[in-house]
């Protein structure tokens, strides 16, 4: 019996870890980002696998050290890079104060503490940039190629060899020297769905640095997962520009139609959309950094990754908000634009949802609810509001390209006139000569 119970208290008992085992499972907490390391703050749990996705997909000539070098040896167009540096400046202090799964490292004492925060954001946006570059060099017109031979390139005001140094090997940079006109002008639906960086872009990848605690290189493939896999190639298109943002605006307008009828009864139909419009452009395309309360914004961002309930539009979310921030003020709407002038209603308007947006309690959310089926509808109207947006940008484009060769032509004829008018004014000067000498 004594036995017994000695075999039954050690089987309640569990043994003291082994130090070696302790050790292995702290390696793997801080490999995963989920144990602070070196100043780091813990990594959010929910976006390791995400990260480790766009990471162990992508060749070796596009892992992020690669297109660092890259971008510091000039492969980073100067105006994109001047854009780069001064979003970068003014994109620290919209962020949210550090919480307990989202947050830069403290900055610290070090005098160039702040400058060495900006640099790191600066060298993750110049890297998605050149990774851009880089598709539409392996989509534009066969006019480029590898180029074998170390080629030099002026980069600020120094000389530096063109050839990345990575991990023993050699990989030679590809030309920049191809035409930005043949990618403008060329049929490709893949070249015109090429991301480009805008705005909006610094303060998404500030975000998703936040939720890696600061790690540089993991930041930088959250952000690819972010812009890739769940806003999709087409948001930040390059041509036409922001073809997906543009649709998702006509989309918003369709939920809020449904969601706040008074308000939009009351608005009008023009003056609702320009109000949609104007705050589409500054939730949208920043991910509402900024704009919305630090626990909201949180919040949804994490929903925001997951694609949680919406895999047939994972863009949902960022429509879901802005429609539930317009629902969340509609009483005090309803009740000022009234009384408001109509050259008034717009900027009001914004500013009422962002005062409402900037003071919401930490647990609020959206009380937006939509079926499955009306996901589709939503969907569906964002696809065409972008074919119709994509179908006046060509018509546009074909009238400028057609006014164009007409100043041209216009041009040559008038040229063409001014020197058969100089012509004939140098026959008869030789004609008059020729008289008065037979005089």
């Amino acid at each position: 019996m004594g036995a017994a119970h000695s075999r039954g208290a050690s089987r309640g008992t569990s043994a003291p870890p082994n130090p070696s085992q302790k050790k292995i499972r702290r390696r793997l907490l801080i490999c995963m980002g989920l144990e602070e390391r070196g100043g780091f703050p813990q990594q959010h749990p929910l976006v390791a696998a995400f990260i480790e996705k766009k990471r162990s997909s992508c060749p070796r000539s596009k892992r992020y050290k690669a297109l660092v070098t890259q971008a510091q040896a000039g492969g980073v167009p100067t105006p994109v890079l001047h854009q780069i540096r001064l979003d970068v400046a003014r994109t620290f202090a919209a962020l949210p104060l550090r919480r307990a799964n989202w947050g830069w490292p403290p900055l610290g004492s070090a005098p160039d503490a702040e400058l060495e925060r900006q640099e790191t954001l600066a060298r993750v946006l110049m890297a998605f940039e050149c990774r851009a570059i880089d598709g539409l060099v392996d989509l534009a017109p066969k006019r480029q190629s590898w180029s074998r031979k170390p080629r030099h390139t002026t980069c600020i005001g120094r000389q530096v060899d063109d050839t990345v140094n990575f991990e023993s090997c050699t990989l030679p940079l590809r030309s920049r020297s191809f035409d930005p006109e043949l990618c403008e002008n060329a049929d490709d639906e893949r070249i015109k769905a090429v991301s480009t960086y805008v705005q909006g872009c610094s303060m998404m990848a500030a975000m998703c640095l936040g939720f890696t605690g600061g790690r540089e290189e993991e930041g930088f493939w959250l952000l690819i997962y972010l812009l890739e896999d769940v806003l999709g190639s087409d948001f930040f298109s390059r041509r036409p520009a922001l073809l997906g943002y543009h649709g998702d605006c006509a989309a918003t307008a369709s939920l809020v139609a449904t969601e706040v009828p008074r308000l939009t009864e009351l608005l009008g139909a023009q003056s609702m959309g320009e109000s949609i419009s104007t705050l589409a452009s500054r939730c949208l395309l920043s991910g509402f950094v900024g704009f919305l309360a630090p626990g909201p914004l949180v919040a949804f961002w994490e929903e925001l990754l997951q694609v949680k309930d919406c895999e047939v539009y994972p863009r949902f979310p960022l429509i879901k908000w802005l429609t539930g921030l317009i629902q969340q003020g509609e009483t005090e709407l309803l009740a000022s634009l009234s009384e408001t002038c109509r050259e008034e209603l717009v900027p009001y308007f914004f500013q009422a949802v962002q005062h409402s947006a900037h003071t919401l309690p930490e647990g609020w959310r959206p009380q937006v609810r939509v079926s499955k089926e009306r996901l589709l509808e939503l969907r569906s109207i964002s696809e065409a509001a972008a074919g119709q947006y994509r179908e006046l940008t060509q018509e546009q484009r074909m009238q400028d390209q057609h006014a164009k060769h007409l100043v041209a032509s216009l041009e040559k004829t008038s040229s063409c006139l001014s020197d058969a008018m100089m012509h004939a004014d140098s026959l008869a000067s030789l004609a008059q000569q020729a008289v008065s000498s037979g005089a």
